[in-house]
C-alpha cells in the first residue's frame, strides 16, 4: 500500500470516527445545565444526529434469492468463483437496471450480487457469463470500494450531507420558491458552507481511492476476459454505451392494467440486442470521443475496451461453453417476470 493508501486509510477512519465528538457534545448539552429544556433538546438532536451517522453494514434487499430458489444459477456462480479463487455468492438480487454491482451485506458479510434484469436480456450468454465474472472479480482484486474502512466512510459523508443540507422552499403549486425569512437565510448560508466542507472532505478521500478503484476496474476486465473471452467483455462495454435507447424507449413508454412484466422488458432490451452495427459504431465512437464512463468511478469505456483487446486470442475457461444458459435463463424465468412487473409500475399515470 502507497502513501495514498495510507492516507486513505486515516481519512476514512476519521470519518467513520466523526459521530463521536457529536455524540459526546449531546451529552455535555444534556448534562451541562439539567434539566434546561433547551439544552436537552439540542444535546438530544445531536445523540440522534450521532446515531444516524453511525458506522453500519449494508442489509441486503427485501427480495434476495439463495441457491434453494435459483440452483442453476448458483451452480455458474459457484464455478465463476471458483475460476477466480474468490468468495461465494450467498444472494442474489434480480433488479430492474441497466446495470449490475456486487456488495457485502449483514453481520455475516454475505456477499450480495445484484443483476439487472434490463442488462440481462440485452446480453447474449457469453455477454452475461462476461457480466458475472467482472462482478465477482471484484471481491478478489483489491478493489478500495468493497473494503468496509473506505466503502464506510463513503457512506457517512453522504449522511453528514443529507443531515447538513438546507431544505428547499416551494410555493403551494410546488414551484422552488425564496422567501426565507432573514434568519433561515443566515442559517442556511453557514450549513451550505459546512455541506461545502464535508464534499471536499469526501472529494479528498474519493481522489485519494481514484487509481486503486481505477486499476480495480481494469483487473475485473481482465479476470473477466480470462473466463469469458476479450470479445465478450468489450461486447459488454459496447452495450454499457448504447444506454441512451433505453431512455429514448421510456420516453413513449406508458402502462394502463394489466402487463406481461417479461413483454415489457423485452421491449427495452431488443432496442439494444437488435440496434444495427452502424449505431453501435455511432455510440462507440460517441463514448470515445466524450471519454464516457459507466459512472465516475470507472474509467474511460473506449480505454477499457482498448485494454481488453490486448487479451483477444489467449486461451479462456471452458465455462462459456459449459454452462447451460437456455436452463438457466428457465430457472431465471418468474423472478424476470417480477422484476418486469416492477419495472412496468414505473410507467403507470394515475
Amino acid at each position: 500500500m502507497g502513501p495514498a493508501g495510507w492516507a486513505a486509510g486515516v481519512l476514512s477512519l476519521l470519518i467513520l470516527l466523526s459521530p463521536l465528538p457529536l455524540a459526546g457534545l449531546g451529552i455535555w448539552l444534556i448534562a451541562v445545565e439539567f434539566p434546561n429544556i433547551g439544552l436537552i433538546f439540542l444535546g438530544t438532536l445531536c445523540l440522534a444526529s450521532a446515531w444516524f451517522l453511525r458506522p453500519r453494514r449494508q442489509k441486503p434487499p427485501i427480495r434476495t434469492y439463495g441457491r434453494a430458489d435459483l440452483p442453476r444459477f448458483f451452480e455458474m456462480l459457484d464455478r465463476v468463483a471458483a475460476e477466480l479463487d474468490g468468495p461465494k455468492v450467498d444472494r442474489v438480487e434480480i433488479s430492474t437496471e441497466f446495470d449490475a454491482w456486487t456488495y457485502r451485506s449483514g453481520r455475516q458479510r454475505e456477499v450480495v450480487l445484484s443483476i439487472g434484469a434490463l442488462l440481462w436480456l440485452s446480453l447474449p450468454p457469453r455477454g452475461r457469463l462476461a457480466v458475472v465474472a467482472h462482478e465477482l472479480a471484484h471481491h478478489v482484486n483489491g478493489d478500495p470500494a468493497r473494503y468496509d474502512l473506505h466503502g464506510g466512510a463513503l457512506k457517512a459523508v453522504q449522511g453528514w450531507i443529507f443531515l447538513l443540507e438546507p431544505g428547499e422552499f416551494e410555493d403551494e403549486h410546488g414551484n422552488r420558491a425564496y422567501n426565507a425569512g432573514f434568519v433561515e437565510m443566515i442559517v442556511n448560508f453557514f450549513l451550505w458552507i459546512l455541506v461545502g466542507a464535508v464534499s471536499s472532505v469526501g472529494w479528498c478521500l474519493t481522489r485519494l481511492i481514484y487509481f486503486d478503484n481505477q486499476r480495480a476496474e481494469y483487473l475485473s476486465d481482465a479476470l473477466s476476459a480470462d473466463i469469458a473471452g476479450a470479445e465478450a467483455v468489450q461486447d459488454v462495454l459496447a452495450t454499457f454505451t448504447m444506454a441512451p435507447l433505453i431512455e429514448e424507449e421510456a420516453r413513449g413508454a406508458h402502462v394502463s392494467g394489466k402487463v406481461d412484466g417479461t413483454a415489457f422488458l423485452e421491449r427495452f432490451a431488443k432496442r439494444i440486442r437488435e440496434a444495427p452495427e452502424e449505431m453501435r459504431a455511432k455510440y462507440l465512437a460517441e463514448a470515445e470521443e466524450a471519454k464516457l464512463t459507466v459512472d465516475s468511478t470507472h474509467p474511460p469505456t473506449a480505454l477499457r475496451r482498448a485494454f481488453v483487446g490486448l487479451f483477444a486470442g489467449r486461451p479462456v475457461s471452458a465455462l462459456a461453453e459449459e454452462i447451460d444458459m437456455e436452463a438457466i435463463d428457465a430457472e431465471l424465468a418468474g423472478v424476470i417476470e417480477a422484476a418486469g412487473q416492477r419495472f412496468a409500475d414505473t410507467f403507470r399515470r394515475e
